[in-house]
């Protein structure tokens, strides 16, 4: 699966816009609305019920987040390299934890390139 996520640099530069902006408390909210409840929890130990029981806390708390990512990536005072390093450690390691173990189907590859291509848009 990470091989199929790997960075391509040159082609997101060349094919993709370069106007991203991080997650809307909208999008974050029905995110988490989204998560199956009663599953294991992922490499955060949080698990859904968690984040559902106060939505609106988990909501403001994770679009803080993702703005301060966000912040960096936009930043002239980190490297590119520096950048995708961070990416690499703390968000796509996010992304594809236990994906040894994932049925993907085509819609859900598309949404993981979809996310992961947006996160390299910002970044470069």
């Amino acid at each position: 699966m990470a091989a199929l996520l790997q960075l391509n640099v040159n082609k997101l530069i060349d094919g993709l816009s370069q106007d991203t902006s991080p997650p809307t408390e909208a999008e974050v909210k029905n995110a988490i609305k989204a998560m199956k409840s009663g599953k294991a929890p992922g490499v955060d130990s949080i698990h859904a019920e968690m984040l559902k029981a106060d939505l609106s806390t988990a909501t403001r708390v994770l679009t803080n987040l993702f703005d301060t990512i966000w912040d960096i990536w936009k930043s002239n005072q980190y490297t590119t390299k520096t950048k995708i390093r961070l990416y690499n450690s703390n968000v796509k390691s996010i992304l594809l934890y236990g994906s040894e173990c994932w049925r993907v189907v085509k819609g859900d590859m598309a949404k993981i390139d979809a996310f992961h291509n947006r996160c390299l848009r910002k970044i470069c």
